[in-house]
């Protein structure tokens, strides 16, 4: 057990729970915004990690406007096209741009208080569902952002779905999302962390949290974040190409996985 009440143990290595195989730990998320949304625009979220540290973030954070995004997020939606499979759709605002433009957009999240806000929202089809376990196909573009890697736990379960694109996509479609290569995070306490998540035999991106909002905690669950090195070698691995493009001053970057063109 560690400073931050967490332990390895408590979660599934991929994020999972053993029984549904439902990401687990994220109720407290959609209570802040279903809170933000009923009135209170001082609803903040905390992130826990297993070390004891704490980030916070403003619920209004996740109600941004295309406008409001950063270039690495505007960026994204500006490639989507075709039908569109939205993982981790929070409260719909990436779904919503992307229906004025014309797309078609599943918004798959696995909070239901998420979804229920994304339909109040004018999103027209947002579901309640799991990654790993959405079985719809037929896709040109596949989406996730906010640290868009973060929702798959861990290597084995990013591994385990980009063995699934080759079904969900349609000829010529893509995988887009952002994350994080921790190397270049220059905090002392971000390095201490990986150093033990590496003396673990971790992949040291691979985190282990909690949500915590208005006193009360979810459940821990990993988070990933994938630096490039090890995305392009797991994506080789499947046959498949990535580009990724110029990461900001945290180390943030935007990944585009897709097919091999043949000749």
């Amino acid at each position: 057990m560690d400073k931050a009440g967490l332990s390895a143990d408590e979660s599934c290595q991929d994020g999972r729970t053993a029984k549904t195989g439902a990401p687990v730990g994220w109720e407290p998320m959609g209570t802040a915004l279903v809170t933000y949304s009923k009135g209170d625009f001082d609803a903040t979220l905390s992130v826990i990690r297993e070390d004891g540290d704490v980030a916070r973030f403003a619920a209004k954070f996740f109600f941004r406007d295309y406008w409001a995004l950063d270039e690495i997020e505007r960026s994204a939606l500006d490639m989507c096209s075709g039908r569109v499979l939205e993982l981790g759709a929070g409260v719909g605002g990436s779904a919503l741009y992307l229906q004025r433009k014309g797309l078609e957009v599943v918004a798959l999240d696995c909070s239901p208080d998420c979804v229920a806000l994304m339909k109040k929202r004018g999103v027209i089809r947002a579901v309640v569902g799991d990654a790993f376990r959405y079985e719809e196909r037929g896709f040109d573009t596949v989406l996730s952002l906010m640290n868009g890697a973060g929702l798959f736990g861990t290597m084995a379960a990013f591994e385990d779905y980009l063995s699934r694109l080759d079904a969900l996509l349609n000829p010529g479609g893509k995988f887009i999302f952002d994350s994080y290569d921790l190397r270049k995070v220059a905090d002392p306490r971000e390095r201490a962390y990986q150093a033990y998540l590496t003396g673990q035999g971790r992949y040291f991106g691979e985190y282990l949290t909690r949500l915590e909002f208005s006193g009360r905690c979810g459940e821990p669950y990993r988070t990933l974040h994938l630096d490039p090195d090890t995305l392009l070698a797991a994506v080789a691995g499947h046959g498949l190409v990535c580009r990724c493009y110029p990461r900001d001053y945290c180390g943030r970057y935007l990944a585009v996985v897709s097919r091999k063109e043949t000749p």
